[in-house]
């Protein structure tokens, strides 16, 4: 019985063409004539032929698929750079391979020996806990390129990152020349490269203006906007107050948001807010919030491009870093301190 789905041998015969030519024109050859590629064309068109990916891999040796792997799709930063990856890699006819860990460890190794059994050509790499040893151990067995996204891992590969520390110091140095001295930092996970660098530049920061001999206010975000939420809230029921909140995430930003307003207060009036991550909501707000972009888009394009170097011999094989900067946005939602 004929199968529903038309073969490579019912485009042969549409076209009136050996399934050898037709091969060579669907993996582009370059002795196909363009009056037989185009008869090719025509017949798969009509057919509405699909070819079998798996079995042009295997004829490959190649499976055009890139392994992405981060701990969450929701928020600002992670669609946005997903998003730019997937544009800049399908142009070179490459497919993205998306997984999330949900900021599991345990899911990450997971995901990771699922890529290297789908034997794909390349990992996109942001891990949720820079220091887990299982997640070290799997990239390291990895027989693939590896570019990290905004991470640092004790391993020879490549990465691109943002620049995190500059962004907070000007951050700090706008508040204080509000008049702030009492600033709160809530900062994502130091596990991860953009918590741990924004928490030193918060710190160089406040070293900078003399603040240092008091005790840093830096708090845990958590991993959601929930939880994110729940420390704002207790930060801004306590009996001291800041004057001035860095919300130092995008899913720390949007909990913080919600907290200010479950709490009766406005942002400039009853306290100053300084968000990152998400200059889009921080642009359509009102007032406007002062921002630290980290410009994912930028990120993700000098990470699929880095990735491109590596698979077509573009560049030297060796290991690079490049340091991608932040930009700070000034808007209207900080003012002097009362």
């Amino acid at each position: 019985m004929k199968e529903d789905r038309p073969t490579i041998r019912d485009v042969a015969t549409r076209a009136g063409m050996s399934t050898l030519t037709v091969s060579r024109v669907i993996n582009d050859h370059p002795s196909i004539k363009q009056s037989t590629r185009e008869r090719v064309e025509r017949a798969i068109r009509e057919l509405n032929y699909e070819p079998n990916a798996a079995a042009q891999h295997v004829r490959r040796g190649s499976s055009r698929t890139i392994g992405f792997l981060m701990p969450d799709f929701a928020h600002g930063v992670s669609a946005l750079v997903a998003q730019n990856v997937e544009r800049v890699l399908s142009k070179r006819g490459y497919t993205v391979m998306l997984a999330c860990s949900h900021f599991d460890p345990a899911t990450e190794e997971a995901a990771l020996r699922v890529f290297a059994r789908n034997r794909i050509e390349a990992v996109l790499l942001k891990t949720c806990d820079e220091s887990a040893p299982e997640i070290i151990a799997r990239v390291e067995a990895m027989h693939c390129p590896v570019v990290l996204v905004d991470r640092d891992l004790p391993l020879d590969v490549d990465a691109i990152v943002s620049n995190h520390a500059e962004a907070m110091r000007q951050a700090v140095r706008y508040l204080v020349t509000l008049g702030h001295r009492d600033i709160a930092l809530v900062a994502p996970s130091p596990k991860m490269r953009p918590g741990r660098e924004r928490i030193r530049g918060f710190k160089e920061g406040l070293k900078e203006a003399a603040l240092e001999a008091n005790d840093p206010r830096i708090f845990d975000g958590g991993q959601s906007d929930e939880s994110a939420r729940q420390v704002v809230l207790d930060l801004l029921r306590s009996p001291n107050r800041p004057t001035a909140l860095i919300a130092g995430g995008n899913q720390i930003l949007y909990g913080a948001l919600e907290a200010i307003k479950a709490c009766g207060l406005r942002y400039p009036e009853d306290i100053s807010l300084l968000g990152a991550d998400h200059p889009k909501l921080a642009s359509v707000s009102s007032p406007t919030i002062t921002m630290i972009d980290r410009q994912p888009a930028l990120l993700a394009e000098g990470a699929a491009n880095r990735l491109l170097e590596l698979l077509e011999g573009q560049s030297p094989q060796f290991a690079q870093r490049k340091e991608l900067p932040s930009i700070f946005i000034e808007g209207e939602s900080c003012m002097p301190r009362p």
